[in-house]
């Protein structure tokens, strides 16, 4: 499901078919899009885009499913960055700033990381939205996506908290990145 704002990234649809996807759907960026677009299909495994997001490399789709089909995982998630190559998301670490932060949060996206776990796959408490891989077996047993949220980030936020509540893992891939292009304030606010 490629989750487009603006109208203008139906090309990610393109990327994810030249990937290997055989179900590719295109859908607003609200929570209630996205739940009715992966409902629609039949596919095992569910992969939201951020229709801003452009991926590294073109084995990105297949290494998502992969991790995301393992037993004990409830979704995985990639590492974000912006064109400057600084790390805006995915990851989330939970009651920083605020509320959140972004796993390696600022961090060059090449980089070690605090103590080298900027390039370590590790289960999260949380992913944020931009891209997420998890089977349909998860997303229909944790209810999908709460429609009452307003963004995509906080109603990915809780689907993965709910992913953990039922002893499921949300795996964070750093080797696993996207390009996101409009920067860290859209994606917070998205």
């Amino acid at each position: 499901v490629v989750a487009d704002e603006s109208g203008q990234y139906v090309r990610d649809a393109l990327t994810l078919e030249r990937a290997g996807a055989s179900d590719v759907r295109v859908a607003r960026a609200s929570p209630a899009a996205c739940n009715a677009a992966a409902f629609e299909g039949d596919a095992e495994v569910f992969v939201f885009i951020d229709g801003r997001c452009v991926p590294d490399d073109d084995t990105w789709l297949q290494r998502a499913i992969a991790w995301a089909s393992r037993p004990g995982v409830g979704a995985v998630g990639g590492k974000l960055y912006e064109r400057d190559g600084r790390v805006v998301g995915n990851g989330v670490l939970l009651g920083v700033a605020g509320a959140w932060a972004a796993m390696d949060g600022g961090a060059r996206v090449d980089g070690d990381g605090y103590a080298g776990r900027g390039k370590l796959p590790q289960n999260l408490s949380a992913l944020t939205h931009g891209l997420l891989a998890v089977t349909r077996e998860a997303f229909v047993a944790a209810g999908g996506f709460d429609a009452g949220y307003e963004s995509m980030a906080a109603a990915t936020i809780d689907l993965t908290l709910r992913l953990g509540q039922a002893g499921l893992r949300n795996t964070w891939l750093p080797s696993l990145r996207m390009r996101f292009d409009n920067g860290r304030a859209a994606l917070e606010t998205s």
